[in-house]
């Protein structure tokens, strides 16, 4: 993320526009994924969003997303967005405090390759954003996805605690794809008869 590259003045839509970027992102995963990792780069501080934006978006990750949140990194922070992350994080969940780091090295950590990266990051990857290619081509895969997942909940009998795999289509895809073992998710006892009993 690059907070200074937003391009509307309106908090509200500010976060709005964050959350459903978190929503995509959660419609691109596959199935058994469920973190994400946010790499915010605070550079050019003349656009960035006002502590108060920023306290409301961390209480939305913590409050909404607290399991989907794998790490939080975080450069480029401005004196008063480092001062203010100073006084909340005492009060910041501790599960999401741990989560959050300030100027990392990601690539001399570990944390990434360079070639996952983008330069600013300390990567080699040299990535120009284009709206016009990108924004559609987002939009096309998002929604196609979540029309397949929708579908497929629905054909499944739409009701909660359907399990992710079946409504993401892991096992009928692979057989799609010709990888009939895909679908052979049968448990000891189908497969051997019953288990032995303990002695």
């Amino acid at each position: 993320m690059l907070p200074s590259r937003q391009n509307t003045d309106d908090p509200v839509r500010q976060l709005q526009y964050t959350v459903w970027t978190l929503e995509r992102c959660i419609d691109l995963m596959g199935p058994g994924v469920e973190g994400l990792d946010f790499l915010i780069d605070f550079s050019d501080r003349g656009k960035n969003p006002s502590l108060g934006t920023a306290r409301k978006m961390l209480n939305i990750l913590q409050d909404h997303y607290p399991e989907r949140l794998g790490r939080a990194l975080v450069i480029n922070i401005p004196f008063i967005v480092n001062a203010f992350f100073n006084l909340i994080m005492p009060f910041v969940d501790p599960v999401t405090r741990v989560k959050v780091r300030f100027n990392p090295q990601v690539v001399t950590e570990g944390l990434f390759t360079s070639d996952m990266i983008t330069k600013n990051w300390g990567g080699d990857v040299e990535f120009i954003y284009k709206h016009d290619e990108y924004w559609p081509a987002l939009l096309g895969i998002t929604n196609g996805l979540r029309e397949q997942h929708m579908a497929r909940w629905e054909k499944l009998g739409g009701r909660i605690g359907l399990s992710e795999w079946d409504v993401k289509g892991v096992f009928e895809d692979a057989v799609a794809n010709g990888n009939e073992e895909a679908t052979d998710i049968s448990t000891p006892a189908e497969v051997g008869g019953e288990p032995e009993a303990e002695v």
